[in-house]
């Protein structure tokens, strides 16, 4: 028996078959459905209405959508410190690039942080 790499299958004949960007797509269209169908049921379970205060504004919305706008709110915020922290991580690569170094990962010091990581103690 031939030895795969871990994730691969193999067809009726034997043979690997290495899973594809079109499989690992499929796959996100099919949780991403599920998902999707989730949050419908969500949103019709929870239409009771909340009040909102925020900094001297108030108003009311239904609870599922003031929960969703707070779940989406938080995303973003884990998006921009996300990109922000890739941003970094290629600015240092992209410098010891050009140093002549390798972009590969950075020594790490005695304390246990990278020396390129900027934003460690």
């Amino acid at each position: 028996m031939a030895h795969t790499r871990l994730g691969d299958r193999q067809d009726e004949t034997g043979s690997a078959v290495t899973p594809t960007r079109t499989s690992a797509a499929w796959a996100a269209v099919v949780v991403a459905t599920a998902l999707a169908i989730l949050l419908v049921i969500f949103v019709a379970e929870n239409t009771q209405s909340a009040t909102i205060n925020f900094l001297g504004a108030h108003g009311h919305a239904p609870t599922s959508v003031t929960i969703l706008v707070a779940a989406i709110v938080g995303a973003v915020l884990v998006l921009v410190v996300g990109i922000a922290r890739i941003l970094q991580l290629r600015r240092v690569a992209h410098r010891r690039e050009r140093q002549g170094g390798s972009p590969g990962p950075a020594p790490v010091a005695p304390g246990g942080a990278s020396e390129a990581d900027p934003a460690a103690p």
